[in-house]
């Protein structure tokens, strides 16, 4: 996996989401893994409300990505409702706690969609799935 760093400061001296402990992997869309990434930023509150994300122009240039794969993932993000672009490209993460709980819904849905799919494909069935989730529940 490869890390990226994107660390700076707006002059004004506001806090720019942090890129650094970004990885990026071959399993999914580059642009997915950016919005996932800034959702578990969101639910871990690593990031504030109101926090800047670096330009489109930056972040392509830190990640070494196309400027469209950047382009598409902050428009999922504005469509999702959780980050604001105003004039001039500026987009600031905008959240409340009804989009918050979204998110963490969204990220469960899909964490459990991929769950369950590998385990029908293991063979397992409803109740043994269900019965090693509750043991290993009561251990974490």
């Amino acid at each position: 996996m490869i890390r990226f760093t994107d660390s700076r400061a707006t002059a004004e001296g506001t806090a720019i989401l942090d890129f650094s402990d970004l990885q990026m992997n071959d399993l999914s869309p580059i642009y997915t893994q950016i919005v996932r990434y800034v959702k578990i930023r969101i639910l871990r509150k690593d990031v504030a409300n109101g926090e800047e994300l670096p330009s489109r122009r930056i972040l392509s240039a830190t990640l070494g990505v196309n400027p469209n794969t950047i382009q598409k993932a902050y428009r999922i993000m504005e469509e999702e409702g959780f980050i604001v672009t105003y004039l001039g490209s500026k987009s600031i993460l905008q959240f409340d706690d009804p989009t918050v709980e979204m998110i963490r819904e969204d990220l469960l849905r899909g964490e459990l969609s991929a769950f369950i799919s590998e385990v029908k494909k293991m063979g397992y069935d409803r109740d043994k799935t269900c019965t090693l989730i509750r043991e290993f529940w009561e251990k974490y």
